[in-house]
């Protein structure tokens, strides 16, 4: 295949692709042909098995995930990240989103380096175009997706509501609420024709007992509780499961950010608590939906 003008060839990945352009997504072609990508057009040669931004070395063994599909929001740092390493670890074939590249990249970087399959995509999930294009690009990529972690959240200011600013209001409940039932939307539309699907949404302890000073966010949480609750019980029909999960003080940004006193040191780190979601993405869940667990709590419950 002949190189056209005003592109380059990337020697590590075996492609060509504009000078202009960041390709984080690959696409099944035969081999040596013209493959349409994300604005822009590349070619591959000799069909790599590894190209930027999107999927690394196979999976080996048999996991409690293996052929399963997962996307991740909020997958780049944090609980998100420590998720989709566990869910990588157990077989699975993760796709993480957020907004910063850079973190993406080191995430995405380190479940391959496990030598399991990654993709990711700069996402602002607060925006519907870029939702929608999300979802076009893991049908692409995988041709599905069964399991989805609903985990980007902001926190918002830590003031009390005749003191909270509506802009930021606005701003939180779009994030942690709206933005969720829209990702999720999108998601059942592969979940229910395959009649398969685990949603994992996460909680907080003030989305359930509500505190002085926790605002919007507080708020927006026991919006999840009941979003987790309605479609639990409107999707069992197709055998999708809907839970909610509270992590508890978690050594996370976030938490230093609403607690800027603790020490950190003496919070879990993010990857102490991943069993309980891998538990729920997987079949060993069967059955189990519209329920909220204390990621601690089951834990201790099941050690």
């Amino acid at each position: 295949m002949q190189k056209l003008p005003n592109w380059h060839r990337i020697e590590s990945i075996r492609q060509w692709t504009p000078v202009s352009t960041t390709l984080h997504t690959s696409y099944p072609s035969p081999q040596g042909c013209w493959v349409q990508g994300e604005g822009c057009r590349f070619a591959v040669k000799n069909r790599p098995s590894v190209i930027e931004g999107s999927k690394g070395v196979k999976n080996k063994g048999m996991g409690k995930l293996t052929d399963k599909v997962a996307l991740v929001t909020g997958g780049s740092q944090g609980i998100g990240r420590a998720i989709a390493l566990a869910f990588a670890r157990e077989g699975a074939r993760v796709f993480v989103c957020a907004r910063r590249e850079a973190d993406l990249e080191q995430a995405v970087g380190e479940i391959r380096a496990s030598g399991s399959e990654a993709s990711w995509i700069a996402t602002d999930i607060s925006k519907t175009r870029e939702v929608k294009r999300l979802m076009r690009e893991v049908r692409r990529l995988y041709g599905t997706v069964h399991i989805l972690v609903n985990n980007a959240s902001i926190l918002g200011p830590r003031e009390t509501i005749v003191r909270y600013p509506l802009s930021d209001w606005e701003r939180v409940m779009k994030v942690n609420l709206t933005a969720l039932f829209g990702v999720t939307k999108e998601a059942l539309g592969m979940m229910i024709p395959q009649r398969e699907g685990s949603i994992i949404n996460l909680s907080s302890g003030v989305g359930r007992v509500g505190k002085a000073r926790w605002g919007a966010y507080a708020v927006s949480k026991f919006g999840v509780e009941g979003f987790t609750q309605v479609l639990a019980d409107e999707v069992r029909e197709w055998n999708i499961r809907v839970n909610a999960v509270n992590p508890g003080g978690t050594r996370t940004e976030m938490r230093a950010e609403a607690y800027p006193n603790e020490d950190p040191l003496t919070l879990p780190a993010p990857d102490e608590i991943t069993k309980v979601f891998v538990y729920l993405a997987s079949s060993e869940s069967d059955g189990v939906t519209g329920k909220s667990f204390e990621a601690r709590d089951w834990l201790k419950k099941s050690s």
